[in-house]
C-alpha cells in the first residue's frame, strides 16, 4: 500500500491485495531457496549436492506452513468504505 499506483489498483480490484501479498511472501521463499540451494553447489561434491537439495526442500516446506500459519491468525481484511468510493 506504500506504492500509489498499486493503491489505485487496490481500490479498483480490492480482492486483488491478498494475493500480491502472499506472492511477494511466495517469492521470497523461494528466493531463500534458491539462494541455499546455489550455496550448496558451490562445490563439486554429489553428497554435499544431494544434501543441500534436501535442506532447501525443508526450508521451503518450512517457511510455507509458517507463512500459513502467520495467516491463518492474522487474516487480512479489506475496509469497504474506504474502496466504496
Amino acid at each position: 500500500m506504500l506504492v500509489p499506483a498499486f493503491r489505485k489498483c487496490f481500490r479498483k480490484l480490492p480482492w486483488l491485495y491478498p494475493y500480491i501479498t502472499i506472492l511477494m511472501a511466495d517469492v521470497t521463499i523461494l528466493s531463500i531457496g534458491i539462494e541455499l540451494l546455489n550455496y550448496g553447489y558451490q562445490v563439486q561434491s554429489d553428497s554435499r549436492h544431494t544434501l543441500f537439495l534436501w535442506l532447501m526442500i525443508a526450508v521451503i516446506v518450512v517457511l510455507r506452513v509458517a507463512m500459513c500459519i502467520y495467516f491463518h491468525k492474522k487474516p487480512m481484511r479489506i475496509a469497504r468504505d474506504e474502496y466504496e468510493q
